[in-house]
């Protein structure tokens, strides 16, 4: 190579240096951090693009909070990223605040001090963590509220134990007289009256083994656990599941051994991918988590669809009472910018009725952009008001020839798809809908430019046409009440499985007895539902035009704490193939020209099961009464399937419909079967008659069929009668879905 082409090579070098150095600053302005959502705690000013050839990026990172006895609120976060002291003396910044997070201070800077926790234990303010990426565990306290603290030098003053360890924040927990924090997949526990600075009062259980087999090999690795505690759980520590939103229930037997079933122990946790916090709430009696959920708006992102974890751009408040089935409250955060914004690392206290939260946050102010939405430039501090009664801000907004659902945030809307569910109404799509309505009932009204009244349920799920609407239409825009509670529609906007939270409504997942699963008009011509695992509901309604198939490897329990299951039809023709158990009293309503095919096993377990409607009802699998009884309404025939398998060991009760009053000669159809049936019922209640009158049922078991007859019975017939014995009846509740 001659000289000349080395020195044209140098000034090509001076001349990208250049550009690198002078072009952005000549591009961008000062950063302005009032443009960022909630409260500016900390700032970090994102690196240019020389300063990242060159090594030198910085950002901020493991937020923390805590709240002291005087009501001051102490925070923390470090500094990572290739231009930090990570790899060898990490630096974390405490910050105060007396106003309940209005205006924060700066009061000191920890050299050798990463990954950290603070917290308050007995009165006193603590932080632990590591002295750098992969170091040593310390911890320090300060007793002026976190403007000094003391230095961990060794094993007496808060070095706990040396090596290569890590872990982020988590809120510390009490149990059993003794202070619990997670690290990493593992817990550090030490008695709650011991010198938190000794290393000898410290504890730290061994992990879990993880297997790559797990979760259908999807599993690779856990991590960044939080710790939660309750007097039914007890302490439990909750990882995040790399890639996957998922958590695990990793449970503390004895402050060195956990214990966790693969089989039981994995949750469906929206945005478990990432790193969250978490948190039981005594006053309520439930636990409450701030996630990262991926919007679906943002699922298939090219260049973050493989990578969920990277999805940060959304922060929610979700709620359990037992740690296996999780709600999404609200979403509180939101920017449209996945590439670049990020609200992460959520840490939060609870401040009365308010939940004062932290974040690791990376958003565009002005100045540089953060490279990446994970390269945070901020720490930001937001409130939830009255957290344990949070709910949804929605609006619907016509956008052309759509109605959008968003949820308004403190930063902004967040998109939460099209509302109407399906694309078909009674035979045409949606035309230049004009403007919107809802009822108190919730019911929403969508008019058309052509006149057409389109009718719906807050979900989206599409109940009729009307002539009109019982309230006012208030334009293009407008703010809308949640569906009823309970009510659980499915949207099947990722796939087939029942098990998946993004294919229902705002992630609600129906797998609790107070949950009814509605599969509306979400499909147009019939959709294929595979139930994965076993679930426990309060019941299915079926009310669209198309299809449903309910089948898989997993069964559903049906059954309520207080009220009936219940089995509700109002249009199509559906089908169960999955096993279905009764836990309690249950019914089954069919309207008039739809129906319900039962093709798996149906165990009705010793209670009540009963059938009503003008609606046809087939069983095809197996029925077993278990001892339990079945309730007809004479005149409305059950069908029994060529396949049938019938178990008849219980009771059959007949009822009559209102203002039917048997008379000699009539007869009523209780079953059509394709066979005689085998066996008999254990005993028979049938309707009392006048005087004079008597129940034949020589045919029951053939035909189907129970006829009136003069008393006694005429010679020849097989059967005695058996008068009613008198039972609470199991109600109905005509349903919002029935077409007007």
């Amino acid at each position: 190579m001659n000289a000349k082409t080395i020195a044209g090579g140098a000034v090509l070098v001076l001349f990208v240096l250049g550009l690198l150095l002078a072009g952005p600053r000549c591009r961008v302005g000062l950063p302005d951090v009032s443009k960022a959502p909630g409260v500016v705690i900390g700032h970090q000013p994102s690196p240019s693009l020389l300063a990242r050839a060159l090594g030198q990026a910085q950002y901020v990172g493991s937020p923390s909070i805590a709240m002291l006895p005087d009501g001051a609120c102490i925070a923390s976060h470090d500094l990572f990223g290739r231009g930090s002291s990570q790899d060898t003396s990490g630096v974390t910044k405490v910050f105060r605040s007396t106003d309940k997070g209005a205006t924060w201070r700066h009061t000191a800077t920890l050299e050798g001090q990463f990954w950290s926790t603070v917290f308050v234990h007995n009165g006193g303010l603590f932080i632990l963590g590591y002295t750098g990426k992969g170091g040593d565990i310390v911890i320090r306290s300060s007793t002026d509220g976190g403007f000094t603290w003391t230095t961990p030098i060794d094993g007496e003053s808060g070095l706990i134990k040396e090596g290569r360890f890590g872990g982020t924040p988590n809120r510390p927990v009490v149990y059993e007289d003794r202070l619990w924090i997670g690290q990493s997949s593992r817990l550090m526990s030490a008695p709650v009256d011991s010198d938190l600075l000794r290393a000898a009062s410290w504890t730290l259980s061994k992990p879990v083994a993880q297997d790559k087999h797990w979760l259908g090999g999807r599993f690779t690795f856990w991590s960044e656990g939080q710790a939660v505690v309750s007097p039914a759980a007890g302490v439990v520590l909750l990882p995040k599941v790399n890639q996957l939103p998922y958590t695990a229930l990793l449970r503390s037997d004895t402050p060195k051994a956990l214990r966790f079933d693969p089989y039981l122990d994995f949750v469906e946790l929206p945005g478990a991918e990432k790193k969250f916090g978490a948190a039981y709430d005594a006053v309520s009696g439930k636990y409450y988590i701030c996630s990262n959920p991926v919007l679906p708006a943002h699922r298939n992102d090219w260049w973050l669809r493989d990578t969920p974890a990277l999805i940060r751009n959304c922060a929610a408040l979700l709620s359990s009472s037992d740690l296996h089935h999780w709600s999404v409250e609200k979403i509180f955060l939101y920017s449209p910018d996945v590439y670049h914004a990020a609200f992460q690392y959520l840490n939060f206290e609870f401040d009365g009725d308010d939940l004062a939260v932290i974040s690791r946050t990376a958003f565009v102010i002005g100045g540089h952009k953060p490279p990446r939405g994970h390269d945070s430039n901020l720490m930001t501090f937001h409130r939830i008001r009255d957290f344990r009664h949070a709910a949804p801000d929605h609006e619907l907004e016509i956008e052309g020839n759509r109605v959008l659902r968003y949820e308004r945030t403190q930063c902004e809307r967040a998109p939460l798809g099209v509302f109407t569910l399906g694309a078909h109404f009674d035979g045409a799509p949606l035309q230049h809908p004009a403007e919107l309505a809802q009822d108190t009932g919730g019911q929403v009204y969508v008019r058309e430019q052509g006149g057409r009244i389109l009718r719906f349920d807050a979900a989206g799920n599409y109940l009729g046409l009307s002539a009109s609407a019982p309230v006012s239409f208030a334009g293009r825009r407008l703010s809308i009440t949640q569906p009823h509670a309970g009510e659980r529609s499915w949207t099947g906007g990722c796939s087939d499985a029942w098990g998946e939270p993004s294919n229902w409504y705002y992630w609600g997942r129906p797998d609790t007895p107070e949950e009814l699963a509605i599969f509306g008009s979400a499909s147009v011509t019939g959709a294929s539902i595979t139930i994965d695992l076993p679930f426990r509901i309060k019941g299915i309604r079926f009310c669209n035009v198309g299809s449903y198939t309910l089948a898989g490897p997993g069964e559903l329990t049906i059954g309520a704490p207080d009220s009936e299951g219940r089995f509700e039809v109002v249009q199509g023709r559906h089908t169960l193939r999955a096993p279905i158990h009764l836990s309690g009293p249950a019914y089954v309503h069919i309207d008039s020209g739809a129906g319900l095919s039962i093709e798996g096993p149906l165990h009705v377990d010793g209670t009540s099961l009963l059938f009503s409607g003008e609606g046809s009802l087939e069983l095809r699998g197996l029925f077993s009464l278990g001892n339990g009884r079945l309730i007809l309404y004479a005149g409305q025939p059950v069908v029994f399937g060529d396949s049938v398998e019938v178990q008849l060991n219980g009771t059959l009760e007949v009822r009559l419909p209102d203002g039917v009053t048997p008379a000699l000669g009539d007869r009523f159809n209780l079953f059509n079967a394709a066979a005689p049936l085998s066996g008999a019922f254990d005993h028979v209640e049938l309707p009392r008659l006048a005087n004079g009158l008597a129940w034949n049922t020589a045919m029951l078991y053939t035909t189907g069929v129970i006829e009136v007859v003069s008393s006694p019975i005429p010679a020849g017939s097989s059967r005695t009668t058996i008068p009613l014995l008198h039972m609470p009846a199991i109600g109905f509740v005509p349903s919002p879905y029935r077409r007007s």
